[in-house]
């Protein structure tokens, strides 16, 4: 309802933006179970749509993004689809204007998406048509076109083989990732960085050309210090994997 909602947004912004530590507290009191309980997912989904305030909006995705890590196998294969479908048509729709008005609003929901197709990678080749989809960002205006490049870096990150639960099945993900998705990925970055380098691309608010600049070679970097071995990084170690 509008009036939950409003409640719920004003709660958000005492939690990020309290004007005394009492106040942050009792926000953060009262906010703490719906980050807690698997069953409010659909709650904070409806928050993430409706919402019009980029604190709620933060709270929101990065909540999603705990419960869904915490609790994924007890998210049904619709629920997996529909989340990712919404995300991605969220940030087609939304996200050049998050970027404009409140910037700090994109990546939590950039990398609740990406948590979502790593999550689902192994569970069909449907949940791994990542590229079809976010190549239409390319394909669109100067900030989609960022904001597709922002999910590949994204997603790239967020596939490297980590220590830690699942570790063993993060692992065949990364490794089906790095033979499928990731040459393509690589690619669209190289095209990307040659079209800026020789004016191909024409940019006119030189913001939107600063954004692109950093983000392509953001997920270029990325891409050429991918775990290609697959080996699970040592803290101990300076080595890097890079290739």
């Amino acid at each position: 309802e509008p009036s939950q909602l409003a409640q719920l947004e004003t709660m958000c912004n005492a939690l990020y933006n309290a004007r005394s530590e009492a106040e942050r507290a009792q926000a953060h009191q009262t906010l703490l179970p719906l980050v807690q309980n698997p069953q409010c997912m659909p709650q904070l989904q409806f928050v993430l749509a409706h919402t019009s305030s980029p604190h709620a909006l933060i709270f929101a995705a990065t909540g999603l993004m705990k419960l869904i890590t915490s609790h994924w196998t007890s998210v049904s294969d619709q629920q997996k689809e529909e989340m990712r479908n919404f995300l991605l048509d969220y940030l087609a729709k939304n996200g050049p204007d998050l970027y404009r008005s409140a910037p700090m609003g994109v990546s939590p929901v950039v990398r609740l998406l990406c948590r979502v197709v790593k999550l689902a990678w192994l569970e069909g080749p449907q949940h791994q048509m990542v590229t079809a989809k976010v190549d239409q960002f390319l394909q669109s205006s100067p900030l989609h076109w960022v904001l597709g490049l922002e999910i590949y870096t994204d997603l790239t990150a967020d596939m490297q083989p980590s220590i830690g639960p699942s570790m063993s099945r993060h692992r065949r993900t990364a490794l089906s990732f790095r033979d499928t998705a990731l040459p393509p990925i690589f690619t669209i970055a190289i095209q990307t960085l040659q079209q800026l380098s020789t004016g191909a691309i024409n940019v006119p608010d030189k913001n939107d050309e600063r954004r692109l600049s950093k983000q392509v070679l953001n997920l270029s970097c990325n891409c050429l210090s991918f775990d290609f071995m697959g080996t699970i990084p040592d803290d101990t170690s300076d080595e890097q994997g890079t290739v």
